[in-house]
């Protein structure tokens, strides 16, 4: 409820909006649901492979905006998000206390993948601290956004086509391995979650994934007192 009415006063009647929830402990099902809400006489959706459409082709729009129901964001951050000319962005969402919702993807020396986290605090070679924030604005191209290997659902826009063009479900079990191209059952260390297994199906597809960091969005955390 908190999203939605933060949404109403960023909206502020500047744009046309379809609102579209979908509650549940599975979050692979929910976000499913939300593009796709279950038909009897198809059964569950994220069991269907087909090739598929959001709300079966027969609702126009310009981009998806996700929003997770425990961010925090300003109706700039709003704006900012659907405002680049690109089919996927999203901001420095904080997931952790010192963790970006973003990850790089990188290659060892074994030649295996690895993910790197993207932290809002690092060290430098002296063991100074460095400020994440700082860092992706030096990284900016000349429309103010940095390219990411992957990143979270919690604040993120699509740009209409892309769900088209990737395969249904599109939120679903990945392994970073098996993307290498390994047996499944030697990367059950290395599965992905929802959100950065799509980062990845994206990626096959020809699609590239932009950070605007001066969109930062957080997530709302309970902390315990003693």
């Amino acid at each position: 409820m908190k999203s939605v009415l933060r949404l109403i006063g960023a909206f502020k009647g500047k744009h046309i909006v379809n609102w579209c929830t979908w509650g549940g402990g599975d979050i692979y099902i929910a976000r499913n649901y939300c593009l796709i809400p279950p038909a009897p006489e198809l059964g569950p959706p994220v069991k269907l492979f087909s090739e598929r459409k959001p709300w079966g082709g027969k609702v126009e729009y310009d981009r998806i905006l996700w929003v997770d129901s425990d961010v925090a964001f300003s109706p700039q951050d709003v704006e900012n998000v659907i405002s680049h000319d690109v089919d996927v962005c999203t901001g420095l969402v904080k997931r952790d206390f010192n963790v970006f919702a973003l990850k790089f993807y990188g290659k060892l020396d074994n030649g295996l993948s690895a993910m790197a986290d993207v932290v809002e605090y690092a060290r430098d070679e002296q063991g100074n601290p460095i400020n994440g924030f700082d860092e992706f604005l030096k990284l900016r191209n000349e429309d103010g956004l940095v390219e990411v290997g992957g990143c979270g659902s919690a604040f993120l826009c699509v740009k209409r086509g892309v769900y088209e063009a990737i395969p249904y479900p599109w939120y679903r079990t990945r392994s970073l391995k098996q993307w290498e191209g390994e047996p499944a059952y030697l990367a059950a260390e290395l599965d992905l979650t929802e959100d950065l297994g799509f980062s990845e199906t994206l990626k096959e597809a020809g699609f590239r994934i932009w950070a605007d960091p001066m969109v930062r969005p957080t997530h709302e955390k309970r902390i315990g007192l003693r």
